[in-house]
């Protein structure tokens, strides 16, 4: 089964640049004709704030050749600690654009399981359920690809640990307790706009670039392969996973997140 994971596309009509990298993303689809498309979230630049940005995401996914998915990011819902009266009018919002914010298909001899990594981090009582499905979708006998937008803890030796960055306690202990002994054998993450794939305790760990833009050094330091593409991602019937970066055709800009847009964006 193959699969083509995009991630941080950060569409919206005031970013044509999104727009751009997005169809060499919809022309490379078409021409490697994948199993499915999954979305690693930050699909809008955003949606936060502004619906429209939401919609305007959901007509460029609609612009793929086959079946997607997608988790939702934190440009797309918030973050955890935002103002909790946000939180719900959020979701409704995202659910009725995107569809469920945590999913699980079975294709391949695989369990595909999407998950709202915002949520998870929370730690909010009206997220049990979300919890309790997550631990029954993590077992079983089939191999399971995990999809979410925040990586779940660094990977590397000495790096720093922000909570910008990772999934943070109680919540990151509590789903590596769910990925321990699991039949889980790689998780997929974006956020991190860098490009990155480590083996732990039997489990790859793949962090799929950005197709929008990388980000400067000074707001995002090199922990990975800053690149701005995709993933191609293989996975074998018998567990195996094989997975490749894809950067050729894409833009590759150093665009500043925090930084005003030019007011012809606006």
């Amino acid at each position: 089964m193959r699969l083509v994971v995009v991630s941080d596309s950060h569409l919206s009509p005031s970013r044509p640049d999104g727009d751009r990298n997005w169809s060499t993303v919809v022309d490379h689809v078409e021409r490697l004709a994948p199993d499915l498309v999954v979305h690693g979230g930050d699909i809008s630049a955003d949606g936060v704030d502004d619906p429209d940005d939401l919609t305007h995401a959901r007509h460029q996914l609609d612009r793929l050749a086959v079946p997607w998915r997608a988790v939702p990011g934190n440009h797309d819902l918030g973050n955890p600690g935002d103002d909790p009266d946000l939180v719900e009018p959020r979701r409704r919002r995202y659910e009725e654009v995107f569809g469920p914010r945590f999913w699980s298909v079975e294709r391949g001899g695989w369990r595909l399981v999407g998950l709202d990594s915002q949520a998870l981090e929370a730690d909010h009582p009206d997220d049990e359920p979300s919890w309790r499905w997550t631990a029954e979708q993590l077992a079983g006998d089939l191999p399971i690809a995990v999809f979410q937008h925040r990586p779940l803890a660094p990977t590397a030796e000495g790096e720093f640990d922000t909570p910008k960055r990772y999934h943070t306690d109680p919540g990151r202990t509590r789903l590596r307790e769910l990925l321990a002994g699991s039949p889980v054998r790689v998780v997929v993450s974006g956020h991190v706009h860098q490009w990155r794939d480590q083996a732990i305790g039997g489990i790859r760990f793949l962090w799929a670039p950005a197709t929008w833009a990388r980000l400067p050094d000074a707001a995002q330091p090199v922990i990975g392969t800053k690149v701005v593409g995709l993933v191609e991602l293989d996975l074998g019937p018998g567990g195996g996973v094989e997975a490749s970066v894809v950067s050729a055709g894409f833009e590759q800009a150093v665009v500043d997140e925090a930084a005003p847009r030019p007011p012809a964006y606006r």
